[in-house]
């Protein structure tokens, strides 16, 4: 690597350095507000396993965070360097704008291959090792999770009221139980009550001592014309489902979307096993629709590891041809063009991923296609300059 090269690596990697530092802190902050700072900020996490689920999702974050941040630091050095007419100069010394991209080039495949391990990897691993932390937390002390003369709706179907909690004493509960259409269908009435967790099946299980209720029409639970029965017991066990509560991808049955490469590829394996054994349509509609999300699932991940290579291609060019060494402005046209790569990609997830049929899992290639073939274009002209 000659002088020029190590300038505009060394120039460049401070850059993107910083870039990406700027961006994990402002998509880590989103996470965070979205799934913990809830829960830490009504004192039902404590300080330290907030701050390690923020250590944990750091990775996860960068699989794009880094992409806005190489393409910010392209243009940002670039632009300053057409501004101040060095890449003039160093037309005019016979170095061509292939030459002094080899160093862009080269941190752009080093990217790719930290992508690819993140994305297949270490983000869904550092989902899945989030919600252990919070499902052992749950663990701990399920009765931190529930608030007093509060209506509790973090359990799907179900809203829960208690007069008074004393320590792990909990005192005067109600519950109403939902239907699909968020129509009360049971009403139940206890003096008492306690939570356990359930470690094997990850879930809170609720038990009422000494208590009423009501099991209303299932078909027309709003219809009160007739007799509703009545129900009264001294105990009644209720498990609570906790995906509400630490978020949809910390169900206790493992998405797709937090499935390792290698857990991708086993699970397409037993489905696979699984249409081979089984003759009911039904299943066998169900067990493909599941194969072909899986294989959605790994394209996406494939894909958006490429995608900094994609915005490396068109900010070469574009860095030059703007020239301005203003940073948030050549900033802000990263994020432009980062943020319409992942709508355009996501979009496409989004509409192909219930359509079985479309072959989805390639056309998410598609915005690679797109932004790689318009930025050779762009290339191969501010070459010709």
């Amino acid at each position: 690597m000659n002088r020029l090269h190590r300038y505009i690596f060394s120039s460049l990697l401070t850059v993107v350095f910083s870039a990406v530092t700027v961006f994990v802190f402002i998509l880590i902050t989103g996470n965070i507000l979205q799934s913990a700072l809830g829960l830490y900020a009504s004192g039902q996490l404590s300080g330290m396993l907030f701050c390690k689920l923020l250590v944990v999702l750091i990775p996860y974050v960068i699989a794009y965070a880094l992409p806005l941040g190489v393409l910010s630091g392209i243009l940002i050095v670039l632009g300053r360097l057409s501004s101040q007419q060095e890449i003039t100069a160093m037309k005019s010394a016979g170095v061509g704008i292939k030459t002094f991209s080899a160093p862009i080039l080269f941190i752009s495949c080093v990217s790719v291959c930290i992508l690819l391990f993140i994305n297949n990897y270490y983000a869904p691993m550092a989902k899945q090792a989030s919600r252990k932390m919070l499902a052992s937390a749950v663990g701990q002390n399920p009765v931190e999770f529930i608030q007093p003369k509060e209506f509790i709706k973090n359990f799907p179907g179900y809203i829960i009221y208690i007069d008074e909690r004393k320590g792990n004493d909990l005192r005067g509960f109600w519950i109403w139980e939902l239907d699909d259409q968020k129509r009360v269908k049971n009403c139940l009435r206890a003096e008492s009550g306690s939570f356990f967790y359930d470690d094997v099946k990850e879930e809170i299980v609720l038990t009422l001592s000494d208590g009423i209720g009501e099991r209303r029409d299932k078909k027309n639970p709003e219809d009160f014309s007739s007799d509703i029965p009545m129900l009264v017991f001294k105990k009644w066990s209720l498990p609570l489902p906790m995906e509400r509560l630490l978020g949809p991808e910390n169900a206790p049955k493992l998405k797709i979307s937090t499935m390792t490469i290698v857990q991708m590829l086993n699970h397409k394996r037993k489905q696979a096993q699984l249409l081979s054994e089984t003759s009911n349509p039904e299943e066998i509609a169900e067990i493909r629709r599941e194969i072909y999300q899986t294989n959605m699932r790994m394209h996406y991940n494939m894909s958006s590891a490429f995608s900094v290579f994609s915005l490396v291609l068109l900010g070469i060019p574009l860095g030059i041809q703007v020239g301005r060494k203003e940073s948030y402005a050549n900033a802000a046209l990263a994020l432009i063009l980062a943020l319409s790569y992942f709508v355009l990609q996501t979009s496409i997830n989004a509409f192909f991923n219930k359509m079985p049929d479309s072959h989805g899992e390639y056309l998410l290639w598609i915005p690679n296609v797109l932004f790689q073939g318009i930025g050779i274009c762009l290339f191969i002209r501010a070459s010709k300059r």
